[in-house]
């Protein structure tokens, strides 16, 4: 390797290091690299002047949105189009290639590929992002850039709550996730989002502007009276057994069943397994629609969930309970609750939420609800806790345009 380089032509290194298996593997390469006395360079700083000239980007006032999945909106509302009519200079950042080939065209708009680390490289005036854009003390974006983070689910910032919990992590890179957070600003969708958000000690701030992804869901929904149904949210792939047994009860006490995968997992195993065990069994719906009805949140009393952002999503959109399900022989005593810093915090929130540990004590739940009693209360919430409700998307566009003003 050392022969076929120049002594002083360095190696361009094109490695992500955003994720903390992403920065092992950079560190290790540049260890390996500076062992054998060979020279590097960040390559995506070599070219980043040329990379903006290829794509026709011009940095003057300019808006980069940064996003996995911008093809499908599904969360911005009418932003975008606030923008363009104001004549907005905004256009796509991707970080993967497949997203960049996606968005091609997206909204006539322009769109370029960065990995979101060398976002530092390029002195945008805005970064929207739907990723998270500091991690363990560092910003990834330019120093003179505004940088936004927009959340992408309910649950974004709650998740260090259980994330820990699910995935292949730490409980300390669970809360870093946020927690080691600099010179960002993370977009609250709600008034609670700030106990959250403080037990953390970042130093980073929220921005109080609401969500609109869900001012799109409750404009859209026509209320309805509910039928004797239930919609089950399920994720957590070590209680499906639990779950089986509640819609087997369900079913049997002749309600009406709706399971929902997480979509674009409906072809797991597990998924297929419940899939298979109902198949045929009457009063059973297996919902692989990529968005919920209408015709499903009319008609469902209340849903059972785990922790997907449909636990707060549907109770805000039809002013009906989500019951979180959380086995105690599968998942744990008082799964939705961590203590962060000293503080106490739970994924549950009493205004939505009812938690049970037994399938038992859920079917009980549910037989004993008083839909009128969850109304008011889920109102009364929705109305005090949600920041600019129906009107979020003119909110954030508000403050976008407020910040690139001369």
């Amino acid at each position: 390797m050392g022969g076929g380089i120049e002594q002083n032509s360095p190696v361009l290194l094109a490695c992500d290091s955003c994720s903390h298996k992403t920065r092992a593997v950079r560190k290790k390469l540049i260890s390996n690299l500076e062992n054998l006395n060979i020279k590097w360079a960040d390559g995506f700083e070599f070219i980043a002047d040329e990379l903006l000239k290829f794509e026709n980007i011009n940095l003057e006032n300019s808006v980069a949105i940064l996003t996995t999945a911008l093809f499908k909106n599904r969360h911005y509302g009418s932003i975008f189009d606030i923008l363009l009519k104001n004549k907005v200079n905004i256009f796509i950042v991707n970080s993967y290639i497949q997203n960049y080939k996606n968005d091609k065209g997206f909204m006539g708009l322009s769109n370029i590929l960065i990995p979101t680390n060398s976002l530092k490289y390029y002195k945008f005036k805005i970064v929207l992002s739907s990723v998270n854009l500091s991690y363990q003390n560092v910003c990834f974006t330019h120093k003179n850039s505004f940088a936004m983070v927009f959340s992408h689910h309910l649950t974004m910032l709650r998740s260090f709550i259980f994330t820990h919990k699910i995935c292949d992590i730490s409980k300390q890179e669970s809360i870093d996730t946020f927690g080691s957070a600099v010179d960002c600003y993370y977009v609250a969708m709600m008034k609670s989002d700030h106990k959250y958000f403080n037990a953390l000690n970042s130093k980073a701030k929220l921005l109080n502007l609401g969500y609109p992804s869900i001012d799109e869901q409750i404009k859209s929904y026509i209320p309805n009276n509910p039928q004797k149904c239930v919609l089950v949210l399920f994720r957590h792939s070590k209680a499906y057994e639990k779950i089986i047994e509640v819609m087997d009860k369900l079913l049997n006490l002749g309600y009406e069943v709706i399971f929902r995968p997480v979509p674009t997992f409906e072809n797991n195993s597990d998924n297929l397994e419940i899939k298979n065990h109902f198949l045929g069994r009457k009063n059973f719906t297996y919902d692989t629609d990529p968005k919920i009805s209408n015709q499903t949140l009319q008609k469902s009393m209340c849903a059972i969930g785990d922790y997907s952002s449909t636990i707060f999503s549907f109770p805000f959109t039809t002013l009906r309970p989500c019951l979180l399900f959380y086995p105690t022989d599968i998942m744990g005593d008082k799964f939705e609750i961590e203590t962060i810093n000293g503080k106490t915090l739970s994924l549950a929130d009493k205004n939505l939420h009812i938690v049970s540990r037994t399938a038992d004590e859920l079917i009980q739940n549910i037989e004993n609800l008083n839909l009128d009693e969850w109304k008011e209360r889920i109102l009364n919430y929705r109305n005090s806790e949600i920041y600019n409700l129906g009107h979020s998307s003119e909110a954030i566009a508000q403050f976008i345009l407020d910040k690139i003003k001369p």
